[in-house]
């Protein structure tokens, strides 16, 4: 994204910033510290805006976190796009979304921290990761649950089961490489063949 003006009193000379590169400082320094244990001049160091910026810019520091969530969370809903297209291959779409989540396995869920730092349940934070996911989650359902009525995936399972597995999956590695494990770890529980080898078909007794 281009650098675009923004003044923080609306007069002088406009500041020149990256907004996209604010968010991704902005969403680093989140992930490391903390919301509450984050400071507006710890965002100024990290983004090289002036106080007044950030907060014309972005309004409070809340609000701030908010965008690098929803910033998340639209890459996410991005993801999703192929899976919604009802008249592909269920399975091939599923794939191809696998494919494009490994690029991200490396990188901590900024969601799942944000749940750490706001444990309210009614917050607005927990509204939007819960909204997101649950869309999440309901895409690879139905596209599991067509993927079974074309007889792709196996049936012995339901559809919702087979997503709580895919879903916890993509989650728990983000979570096991961050904090327990060496990046790069559990190559072979991610792997395209391990993904097949647990979807295909089981014989019937």
């Amino acid at each position: 994204m281009s650098s675009q003006s923004r003044n923080a009193k609306g007069a002088g000379r406009p500041i020149q910033y990256d907004r996209a590169a604010a968010i991704e400082a902005a969403t680093k320094l989140f992930f490391e510290k903390g919301f509450r244990d984050t400071s507006v001049q710890d965002v100024v160091s990290a983004t090289g805006m002036q106080t007044g910026s950030v907060y014309a810019a972005f309004g409070s520091k809340l609000a701030l976190f908010l965008e690098c969530l929803d910033t998340e969370l639209g890459a996410l809903d991005r993801r999703l796009e192929p899976l919604r297209e009802v008249g592909s291959d269920p399975l091939l779409s599923l794939l191809a979304f696998w494919r494009v989540g490994q690029a991200t396995f490396d990188r901590p869920s900024f969601a799942a921290r944000a749940l750490v730092d706001f444990t309210d349940r009614d917050s607005e934070v927990w509204q939007r990761v819960s909204v997101a996911w649950a869309e999440r989650d309901g895409v690879i359902e139905d596209i599991l649950r067509r993927a079974q009525e074309a007889g792709q995936v196996r049936s012995d399972l339901d559809a919702g089961q087979l997503q709580r597995h895919v879903s916890s999956l993509l989650l728990g590695v983000r979570f096991f490489r961050h904090y327990l494990f060496e990046p790069g770890c559990c190559t072979d529980v991610l792997s395209e063949e391990t993904l097949i080898e647990f979807l295909q078909p089981r014989a019937s007794t």
